[in-house]
């Protein structure tokens, strides 16, 4: 994952959504999140991606992009921001906002046991805890809102 990465930002935005990934492969080697029974090779809507994908990379975004709200979260408060790179607020509320589809999917169509509902429950409460720390205007979640439906409008033969 690395995209056009010009400033300290991208960066360090490429280097959390990498780390991430290889932590919960890591845990993922111990812990099953999903019941036997619950579908593996269905391919679902990605808030992400334009290609579908299995529910358990749908669970990877939303624990990656979860955490990459909170970073922007964080640097919403940041005077020494540079907003160049784009507005905190924005990136917060649209990551947040990707991340609480891809669980709506998970919980609508996944099969997770004790463990899993747990897990999916803290990145969903993370979710909207960095958009309630960074309170988006009315006009941010009207472009944050445009930027989803555009993206999900690109995808309406996946599973939603």
């Amino acid at each position: 994952y690395l995209p056009g990465v010009n400033t300290k930002y991208d960066v360090s935005e490429c280097l959390l959504h990498e780390t991430l990934h290889q932590k919960l492969f890591r845990i993922e080697t111990a812990i099953d999140f999903f019941e036997d029974q619950s579908p593996i090779d269905e391919k679902y809507y990605s808030p992400w991606r334009i290609d579908p994908r299995p529910l358990r990379m749908l669970l990877h975004g939303a624990f990656v992009f979860t955490a990459i709200s909170e970073m922007w979260s964080i640097l919403a408060g940041d005077p020494e921001y540079d907003h160049s790179n784009g507005d905190p607020i924005f990136l917060t509320t649209f990551r947040a906002r990707q991340s609480i589809k891809a669980i709506d999917i998970i919980k609508k169509y996944g099969v997770l046991n004790q463990l899993g509902e747990k897990f999916i429950d803290s990145i969903y409460n993370n979710a909207f805890g960095a958009i309630d720390k960074v309170r988006p205007s009315d006009s941010v979640n009207q472009d944050v809102e445009f930027q989803l439906k555009d993206h999900n409008d690109r995808c309406v033969d996946y599973i939603q």
